[in-house]
């Protein structure tokens, strides 16, 4: 750890401290603290220790030991601040890989993405960070006193706007962390955040306030993890405002494992952490139960067939409840049969689509159970995972299905549902542009596409190729979309399809009222 002083264009000095946590990799973080905290105060300085490169943290906008007119929102100056830190650490060799802040550090970091190209850098993680100037300065006009006399002089505008925040580039991943204790910032400002940031994620921390007193090892956690998957696959990929690839959940032996929820609603935001999906659980290894276990994860919904569960196995060596809920029963409609009585007979999306709208006519019981079996959890404390067997065709229709009646939009929905395509690892022959796939991907399944296309061609008397399988296996956003527009059309949305399928009023209003939090952007 050692003091660094850094002369600015205006002749003040940026003052921090560097942590050299990896010698002699020449790799930087920023952290970027606000007022009024110190870049040492306890929260920061853990961060700065536990991240695995070096760092170099400081107060922005002329607060502590920095020189300047101490300043609680202006631009001009926490811009300088962040060229100058750049600058002078790049013509020391280093390469800036990442810039995190908090509070209004958090939304400094921000409005520079949002302004100046950042070469080299990997990601953004804002923590606490201010979108409503408005709010917040009626926050600290009222404590500060004089330090912050000169703050409506020098702030032009408002601090955030959707315009400036939709200008991070798309390829960017960005981290927001806010506690749902937060006294200073609510959490509308993280919602805003997330629902503007063209590749974002949001993590809520249960019980933190702005300074993380008493959660400091959950919420440096995150960041770490964030830190990691941002660097997978799955943050190259094409984004959407609504979500980002960094939901999937890494839990050994397990495929398609994601949360369900974070999802901007017209009610709200959907539960984070809270419904989760999946492939099927019986390969589970010793560390991805340690995983569910992390994630408190102690109910299951498993809306597979009998026959599959009997010839596969499921989750009940794994400690948790378990709930059969197939979508269809044995015999006439069973997965087998119904398995490509339409899917496979063409390679359109309206096949698709029809099979799936079959699936959930057949599947009402199934439908129900879930939803029933969701709001036995009186308290919200118990975590629910739903999986099939790749957790692509059923749990992605009761995921749907659960999603609309939440208030999410189709939109959204769709893109959900093509994740799969990011988590199974499907190259497709001939990938669409539409769909959120890179070519470069390779096929990520244990069967053998060979034999599995002899297998079904005979289950169903008709020839089926490699081509055809890997169509089958490919989730095709443009299918759910006629699904949906289909079940607008016949029962006026999702509420009228699940009272079709048993679940009353009172129900779904109380499947809302536990799914989603009241929660959304000021904007």
């Amino acid at each position: 750890m050692s003091r660094v002083e850094i002369l600015k264009s205006d002749g003040l000095t940026l003052v921090g401290v560097l942590e050299n946590n990896s010698p002699g990799t020449k790799q930087l973080i920023l952290l970027c603290d606000g007022f009024p905290a110190t870049k040492n105060h306890a929260f920061f300085l853990e961060l700065a220790k536990a991240l695995p490169v070096d760092t170099f943290r400081f107060a922005v906008g002329g607060h502590r030991e920095s020189k300047g007119d101490p300043q609680f929102l202006c631009l001009e100056q926490e811009r300088e601040d962040l060229d100058a830190a750049i600058h002078f650490f790049t013509q020391q060799g280093y390469h800036i890989v990442g810039l995190i802040g908090h509070s209004k550090g958090g939304s400094a970091i921000l409005d520079y993405a949002s302004i100046r190209p950042l070469p080299g850098v990997k990601y953004l993680i804002n923590i606490s960070g201010i979108f409503d100037f408005e709010k917040s300065n009626n926050h600290f006009g009222q404590s500060l006193g004089n330090e912050t006399k000169s703050t409506r002089e020098n702030l032009n505008g408002d601090y955030m706007s959707e315009r400036s925040v939709n200008r991070i580039p798309s390829n960017m991943p960005v981290l927001t962390c806010h506690g749902l204790k937060d006294e200073i910032h609510d959490v509308s400002h993280a919602v805003a955040f997330a629902n503007l940031i063209p590749n974002h994620t949001l993590r809520l921390v249960e019980g933190a306030n702005h300074n993380y007193d008493g959660h400091f090892a959950e919420v440096i956690s995150c960041i770490q993890s964030f830190i990691v998957d941002s660097s997978s696959i799955r943050s190259q990929l094409q984004s959407n405002r609504f979500f980002n690839y960094t939901r999937a959940v890494s839990v050994e032996g397990v495929k398609n494992f994601r949360d369900a929820g974070g999802y901007s609603s017209k009610y709200g935001m959907v539960r984070p952490r809270y419904l989760f999906r999946s492939g099927e659980l019986s390969k589970i290894s010793d560390a991805g139960k340690e995983a569910l276990q992390q994630l408190g994860i102690k109910r299951v919904v498993d809306v597979r067939s009998k026959t599959e569960i009997q010839r596969r196995g499921n989750a009940g060596h794994l400690g948790v409840i378990t709930k059969h809920a197939p979508l269809l029963t044995e015999g006439e409609h069973s997965p087998e049969v119904f398995g490509l009585k339409w899917r496979l007979y063409t390679n359109k999306p309206e096949g698709l689509a029809q099979a799936y709208i079959t699936l959930l006519e057949h599947g009402k019981p199934g439908v129900a159970d879930t939803i029933r079996y969701i709001l036995e959890d009186t308290d919200m404390s118990q975590p629910v995972v739903v999986h099939c067997a790749a957790g692509k065709d059923r749990t992605g229709l009761v995921v749907a299905v659960i999603l609309w009646a939440l208030g999410v939009d189709v939109d959204t929905i769709c893109a959900d549902y093509e994740l799969t395509n990011a988590h199974l690892k499907c190259k497709l022959i001939h990938p669409e542009p539409s769909m959120n796939t890179d070519p470069s991907v390779t096929l990520d399944l244990n069967a053998d596409l060979t034999a599995l296309a002899e297998t079904l061609s005979r289950k169903i008397g008709k020839k089926i190729d490699v081509q055809g399988v890997r169509a089958m296996l490919v989730a095709k956003p443009e299918s759910l979309r006629l699904v949906l527009q289909n079940m607008q059309e016949k029962y006026g949305g999702p509420d009228g399809y699940l009272i079709s399928a048993g679940i009353t009023s009172q129900e779904i209003e109380e499947l809302r009222r536990k799914l989603v939090l009241p929660i959304r952007a000021k904007l």
